[in-house]
């Protein structure tokens, strides 16, 4: 254990070298660094007394103020969490060496230290050997007796000074606590070496708290998507009460204010996440306040309305209803199996619903699983055309396609080919009206001529 923390150490320096910054969180983290986290200035009592102890009994040498946390955090955590406190507070210290003890036997020697010292509110080099010393006095203005039969020497004095009765007491009281101790070194050691394994987690930021503001958004939705993004972040039940009003927006913060201001006896008032069972537990609570009627009947309407749209997948439409199913269904009122299944099935795409319809299912499941099944050989279907069109012969097309060509080209002609005939008859019909009779008995071999239109030749 020592071993890489003294590893820790010396990179974490090599960083600083290299960084030439005097802090360095933002790359490494070494909570015994007294440059990335200077300790606090002003020192408490029990832990000037626990660093003398310490730094006197171990190679301790410098101290931050994660150290300083640690220490305090003995004062109010139980059970496993107490190894997981001795444990950061023994690495968050550097050492110029290995401390003569092993790992196990250092932390229990700190927790004895701790338990007899309550907390190191008491010195201990002073509950180990403050013993009275006996003073020994004569009474105030005695005089000096002469006579001629002293007293012998090992007389016992007049005033023997009785030793404090609060050190006694002290005294017993560490006697005691070390005894109940000791017997559970053990089971301290087996706690110790779980909470090495399975240390318990930490609040951190893994994923992103949402934030709820009213109006059409889901109530059940949003609470749900709250609840998973704590324990995601490592926030317990307790810690979530205290986080979620900073997530209300709008009129939903101001009814949590107005809710926190009723007397603590009011049966609604959010004294707990969950556990309660009734209105005092926000996931009672919450809900029903925001899930009002308006809600439901817009859910109810987008789910008589909803259809598998194109392009979307079974899953996706299936995944969409139970959606609003969960959204509308109460504990009170719950759709049918077979009302869910006739209106999966009947939202289907055209060519599903021709298919699953016939079967007439009677539960969700089974409409669902066959809507799969059968979208399933569709897209095989897809999958095989297409195959079979990627290795059709191309002559095939080639054919038709100079075919097409052909008949197009043959058309175009025709229609060139009626233009001009159009052309001719017009261009003969105004010369011929051109043309006087006289001329036209003048001349009688042009009137007897005659001429193809087509071809324009006699």
């Amino acid at each position: 254990m020592f071993v890489a923390h003294f590893q820790r150490n010396i990179n974490h320096d090599r960083l600083h070298q290299d960084l030439r910054s005097p802090n360095i969180t933002y790359r490494h983290h070494d909570r015994s660094c007294i440059h990335c986290y200077p300790p606090e200035l002003l020192l408490s009592d029990n832990f000037s007394t626990f660093w003398d102890w310490y730094s006197s009994e171990y190679p301790a040498i410098t101290y931050t103020r994660y150290t300083q946390q640690y220490l305090e955090e003995l004062s109010y955590v139980e059970g496993e969490d107490i190894w997981i406190a001795i444990i950061d507070l023994i690495f968050s210290i550097r050492y110029s060496d290995t401390p003569i003890l092993n790992f196990e036997a250092l932390q229990q020697e700190i927790w004895n230290v701790y338990s007899i010292t309550q907390g190191f509110r008491l010195d201990l080099f002073i509950i180990a050997y403050n013993y009275s010393e006996i003073k020994f006095s004569t009474s105030p203005g005695s005089e000096e007796i002469v006579n001629n039969n002293p007293q012998p020497i090992a007389q016992q004095p007049d005033n023997m000074a009785q030793p404090n009765q609060q050190d006694f007491q002290q005294l017993r009281a560490a006697i005691a606590a070390l005894t109940q101790a000791l017997p559970n070194t053990n089971n301290a050691l087996a706690g110790n070496t779980q909470a090495i394994t399975n240390p318990p987690r930490r609040e951190g930021k893994v994923a992103e708290l949402p934030y709820f503001y009213g109006g059409n958004q889901d109530p059940v939705a949003w609470l749900e998507d709250f609840t998973r993004a704590c324990n995601a972040n490592g926030i317990a039940n307790g810690r979530k009460l205290e986080v979620v009003p900073a997530y209300l927006k709008g009129a939903d913060s101001t009814w949590w204010n107005a809710n926190q201001a009723l007397p603590n006896n009011n049966p609604n008032k959010v004294v707990a996440w969950t556990g309660n069972n009734n209105n005092t537990d926000f996931v009672l609570n919450f809900p029903a306040a925001f899930r009002t009627q308006t809600l439901i009947e817009i859910w109810t309407t987008e789910l008589e309305q909803k259809r598998q749209q194109p392009g979307e997948d079974v899953n996706t439409y299936a995944a969409a209803l139970q959606e609003l199913y969960r959204r509308v269904e109460t504990n009170a009122f719950v759709y049918p199996e077979a009302i869910k299944a006739r209106k999966f099935v009947n939202g289907l795409l055209p060519d599903l619903y021709v298919t699953v319809k016939p079967h007439n299912d009677q539960t969700w499941n089974a409409a669902v699983d066959r809507a799969k099944a059968y979208e399933l050989t569709h897209q095989d279907q897809h999958a095989v055309s297409a195959y079979l069109n990627k290795f059709a012969p191309s002559g095939t097309n080639t054919q038709s396609e100079d075919l097409c060509k052909a008949i197009q080209e043959l058309t175009k002609q025709v229609q060139q080919l009626g233009s001009r005939n159009r052309g001719y008859r017009n261009n003969n019909n105004q010369r011929n009206a051109a043309q006087p009779n006289n001329q036209a008995q003048q001349n009688p071999a042009i009137q007897s001529r005659v001429t193809c239109y087509s071809c324009g030749q006699p």
